[in-house]
């Protein structure tokens, strides 16, 4: 895998005394899906399908064996 590169870009607003805007909410969106969706990829030959956050090793386990009661009936 390769090494991943941060960039940060600064912008400051024109509209406020210090150029600060809002800090951080763009950033804890997506990461939640994109994990979500990485643990359904590779649990999708099972029949897993995860569909609640958080998503917690509880709720993936449960996830397979509901998997396996389903494909057990």
């Amino acid at each position: 895998m390769p090494e991943p590169r941060v960039i940060h870009m600064n912008t400051p607003s024109p509209y406020t005394e210090f150029g600060q805007k809002g800090i951080g909410e763009g950033g804890a969106i997506a990461p939640p899906a994109a994990i979500g969706n990485a643990i359904n990829d590779a649990l999708h030959d099972l029949g897993v399908e995860i569909t609640e956050s958080p998503v917690s090793p509880r709720r993936v386990l449960a996830a397979i064996e509901a998997a396996r009661q389903r494909k057990a009936a």
